[in-house]
């Protein structure tokens, strides 16, 4: 079971509905936006949401709409008419049944609602493979030279297609007796936009050295030369990750600022908000694990709380004073 976080909401009926109103309920979904777990808008605005041309109405649904959030509201839930109270959840996630009652003493209908707090199964996808770790070529030199394929009595009187499965046979026993076949279940991960084939690079060039050090003796060794080496390429590593999320996701947001829903769209991706792609392949690099825990987590590094805080104030500039703008304008 997972968790989720409920916002309560209130704004008094006789209250005038002012700009401030719609920036401060902006200001707080911005706050909340940092927040993985699902989030639900439940309360009483006292806005006739049911009216599609009331110029209220209208400014309130595309706030929602800017932060994926959808209205699941779709009865009279006010004694005298009217659609004033709201649930308000992702768009992405299954929707709520929202049931409306009138329970007798309010001149309001209680809303009930179930929320799924189930987080989606993990996917998992089976390969097999071999530990080519652990081959050794002069080994398998050895074994392929007291083989049938360098006896010439063992295929001269052999068709073509009787020495391809010749070949085929010979060298895959050869490689059962060395690396064998295992079967590997690996959890399905997608991979970051950002990481482009300069970070794969950097991250093949990590692997070798860290493989060569390994071999020279503990990594844990401060005067291996091979140690240092794999510490220095190492932080040059995580230096490069760290720059290409940073850049990626900040020039991705400045070009989005006149588009809010596009905005939001993207803060989702980076906060690894909603489903993954489907996809009914995966390669060998979803599966590639260092034999250390620290490197099997470098392939998908969190974005920072840092950079998530200095992208959300940008949110919270360029939708609150796109809204302010359509708000007057429809006033």
């Amino acid at each position: 079971m997972s968790s989720c976080v409920v916002l309560v909401i209130y704004r008094p009926g006789s209250s005038a509905i002012t700009a401030s109103f719609f920036s401060e309920l902006a200001d707080v979904l911005v706050r909340f936006s940092t927040y993985v777990k699902p989030l639900v808008l439940a309360g009483d605005v006292n806005i006739r949401l049911e009216r599609s041309a009331d110029p209220h109405a209208v400014v309130f649904r595309d706030l929602l709409a800017s932060y994926r959030l959808d209205q699941r509201v779709q009865d009279v839930t006010h004694d005298r008419g009217g659609m004033l109270d709201v649930v308000c959840t992702r768009g992405d996630l299954p929707a709520p049944k929202v049931v409306v009652r009138d329970v007798g003493f309010s001149d309001h209908r209680l809303l009930r609602w179930v929320s799924s707090c189930q987080r989606p199964p993990p996917v998992y996808a089976t390969e097999h493979r071999r530990s080519w770790r652990s081959f050794s070529l002069d080994t398998f030199i050895a074994d392929l030279q007291t083989s049938a394929l360098c006896d010439e009595r063992q295929y001269e009187h052999l068709d073509g297609d009787a020495l391809a499965k010749l070949y085929d046979d010979t060298i895959t026993a050869l490689l059962d007796k060395q690396v064998p076949v295992r079967k590997v279940t690996c959890r399905r991960r997608p991979s970051n936009m950002w990481f482009d084939d300069e970070c794969r690079t950097a991250k093949r060039t990590l692997q070798s050295i860290e493989t060569a050090a390994r071999r020279a003796g503990p990594l844990s060794d401060a005067n291996s030369p091979a140690a240092v080496a794999w510490r220095v390429h190492r932080r040059q590593y995580l230096t490069l990750l760290q720059h290409k999320r940073s850049n990626f996701w900040t020039n991705h947001v400045n070009s989005e600022q006149s588009r809010p829903r596009r905005l939001w769209r993207s803060f989702d991706e980076l906060l690894g908000r909603g489903k993954a792609p489907p996809s009914s392949t995966l390669t060998h690099q979803h599966c590639i694990a260092s034999s250390t825990t620290r490197s099997r987590s470098l392939a998908f590094v969190h974005p920072p709380m840092a950079l998530i805080y200095r992208l959300s104030r940008r949110f919270l500039s360029a939708v609150n004073s796109g809204f302010s703008h359509h708000f007057h304008q429809l006033m």
